[in-house]
């Protein structure tokens, strides 16, 4: 039990503080001239955008009310927060639940979850505290706003798509394990 306890509490502990940080500083340096930073996460001035590798990587900032990729963003306000914190909500208590029923020898099934509950909880805070998730990083191919140009997203995000990827592995290997094992016992009968 302590081993599961340490690996969910490190890797959800990282992802949280790492995503409300890189939001903290996004709102920082992107919404407001650098020093007038006044703490609250709406942009009140044009946003800046920074190109970190032209024709590809930028930061930018948004205020994104919907779901993934936008998703329900026209919903009221009161229904989209309700919605999506009590959705939010529940995908946290499923994870404590997988959570707990994953033996301690599951590490890439326990790391999976944290990477999701990490992201969960820092998407989770926004919406609690703003109404929104701030999201910042930006791809994209060619010129900015080029032809291809992913959604923005922040560092939840791509904890989230680390976690479902491992999570994937997982899946991927604990099948392949009990085939080898099916094989294995009817072999010896």
């Amino acid at each position: 039990m302590k081993k599961k306890i340490i690996i969910i509490t490190a890797i959800t502990s990282l992802v949280l503080f790492l995503d409300l940080w890189t939001k903290h500083l996004a709102v920082e340096n992107l919404c407001r001239p650098m020093g007038e930073y006044t703490g609250a996460a709406s942009c009140m001035s044009p946003m800046r955008v920074v190109h970190v590798i032209h024709g590809f990587f930028s930061l930018r900032y948004v205020e994104n009310k919907g779901a993934a990729w936008g998703m329900g963003r026209n919903l009221s306000p009161g229904l989209r927060g309700a919605l999506f914190v009590g959705v939010s909500g529940l995908a946290v208590i499923l994870l404590f639940y997988f959570m707990f029923k994953a033996r301690r020898e599951q590490v890439l099934l326990l790391a999976a979850l944290s990477f999701v509950l990490g992201g969960a909880l820092g998407n989770l805070s926004d919406r609690i505290r703003y109404g929104y998730v701030v999201d910042f990083v930006e791809w994209y191919i060619g010129n900015y706003r080029g032809r291809w140009h992913w959604p923005t997203f922040n560092v939840a995000d791509a904890a989230i798509v680390v976690g479902i990827a491992l999570l994937a592995i997982e899946m991927f290997s604990a099948s392949r394990r009990e085939a080898i094992q099916e094989s294995q016992a009817q072999k010896e009968t």
